[in-house]
């Protein structure tokens, strides 16, 4: 940078013309910004009416602050409530067009797709990027998967399709090696398939809209045409009850029913949306996957309103999304139960919607159906706050699936959790009976030998 000089008697005269010359400037890239960003909705599978994004250009409303106000009848509406089909994309085109839509199949051939459950993850992040944080990077992604697959595999007894969406190959080779040293015994239960991550056409900037593969939970109908039914859990999860439970309720949806949450339990994060009843959370998702691709459900065109009108509020993103969506249409949601995303929080004292010292159980049902299944959010299983949640998890990932058998499970399980604490601490170790809850369908799926 070359220092200007003010010391002539020039100096004024130059400063003003420099002065307009900036604002000149200015102005010229904010007209530019706002044709952009015209531009870009103009071209989007939703067409957001001028109007709207004149509104927000105004400043007359806070984005930030306040919720949009669809009317009732407008185009903002039907997109909203899913009222309108009208441009909706052919999603079978568009993904025969993308090359990596399914790809790499890895287990028996023997197997018959109308008798595998089918759990998806999203698993994103590559070994060689080494700016990845402790909770973000591939490492915690592959060992998180890890240990999900180890358990699912030890306590089913059916055959496991686990759909591996990544956005990088080296992570799903990796996880296809760890699966390929298993015993007989586990491997002969699982085939997994890598599926690359997909964005509908056009709107390839959600990729960095938002941190990486944070909407791609929402695409996941659209990625798996002849998949009837799926359960999308997030990496940080590990199965106390066999797995082929869960996907017994979708015997119990509804004709109007197509998707499944647990609710959060206490206070929701993200300030100024709609959500459903108090909220929901996304760790563990069932779809009806062909409900959903119904044109009546107008499943895209609607969730993509959604990202384009509160996309400056949107926190939990995929979590938010659904939210907005089952808060105009609850009567597409079946509350899903919530020892199936037994959380931290589902252990931890609250008081006006602070955490305090102690515990207490949230999550009622638990204490006489036990915890089906652990999610380990906000880096419960890496960090020392829920301790005795990070122990059941390192349980699973240390688990050797290639010398030790699923009758081991129980003692290796009941030990560790009834150990003492040597750092950190723990909400659950103060929930009375908490030990048992956590205990009781491991027993039941795989027998007792915890005398010992």
């Amino acid at each position: 940078m070359v220092p200007v000089q003010v010391n002539s008697g020039r100096c004024c005269g130059w400063g003003k013309a420099f002065a307009m010359f900036l604002i000149v400037i200015l102005l010229t890239n904010l007209l530019i910004g706002h044709h952009a960003f015209i531009n870009i909705m103009d071209k989007s599978t939703i067409q957001a009416p001028i109007e709207s994004i004149a509104y927000y250009m105004s400043g007359e409303a806070d984005a930030y602050n306040e919720p949009v106000q669809y009317e009732t009848g407008t185009a903002d509406y039907e997109v909203a409530v899913g009222s309108s089909t009208e441009g909706q994309p052919n999603f079978e085109e568009e993904l025969q067009l993308d090359e990596n839509w399914r790809e790499n199949l890895y287990g028996p051939e023997h197997f018959n797709s109308s008798e595998l459950l089918h759990i998806v993850i999203v698993a994103c992040g590559s070994f060689e990027n080494r700016r990845n944080s402790m909770l973000t990077g591939a490492k915690r992604q592959f060992e998180q998967s890890k240990a999900l697959i180890n358990s699912a595999l030890i306590l089913t007894k059916e055959k496991l399709q686990f759909h591996i969406v990544v956005d990088a190959d080296d992570l799903y080779l990796s996880l296809e090696q760890y699966v390929s040293t298993m015993a007989d015994e586990y491997r002969s239960k699982i085939l997994i398939t890598k599926h690359m991550v997909w964005y509908p056409q056009d709107r390839e900037n959600l990729k960095s809209l938002f941190r990486r593969c944070a909407t791609e939970l929402i695409f996941l109908p659209l990625m798996f045409p002849d998949v009837n039914q799926i359960v999308y859990i997030d990496t940080d999860a590990v199965f106390l009850r066999p797995p082929e439970h869960i996907f017994q309720h979708f015997h119990h949806f509804n004709k109007d029913q197509f998707i499944s949450l647990t609710e959060v339990g206490w206070q929701y994060m993200t300030k100024d949306i709609p959500i459903y009843k108090s909220g929901l959370n996304s760790g563990v998702v069932m779809m009806d996957i062909q409900k959903i691709r119904q044109p009546e459900v107008n499943w895209l065109n609607r969730t993509l309103g959604i990202i384009d009108f509160y996309q400056r509020k949107l926190q939990m993103i995929d979590q938010d999304i659904l939210n907005i969506f089952l808060n105009s249409t609850p009567q597409n949601h079946y509350d899903l139960p919530c020892t199936w995303n037994f959380r931290g929080g589902s252990c931890q004292k609250f008081v006006n919607g602070k955490s305090v010292q102690g515990g207490k159980l949230n999550c009622e049902l638990a204490a006489t159906d036990g915890v089906a299944l652990v999610h380990g959010n906000i880096g419960a299983f890496l960090t020392n706050g829920f301790m005795k949640l990070r122990q059941i998890y390192e349980t699973y990932l240390n688990f050797s699936m290639s010398t030790q058998q699923p009758s081991e499970l129980v003692t290796i399980l009941k030990h560790s959790i009834e150990k003492k604490l040597d750092r950190g601490r723990s909400p659950c170790g103060a929930v009375k009976g908490f030990v048992d809850m956590v205990l009781k369908w491991p027993i039941e799926a795989l027998g007792s030998n915890t005398d010992n």
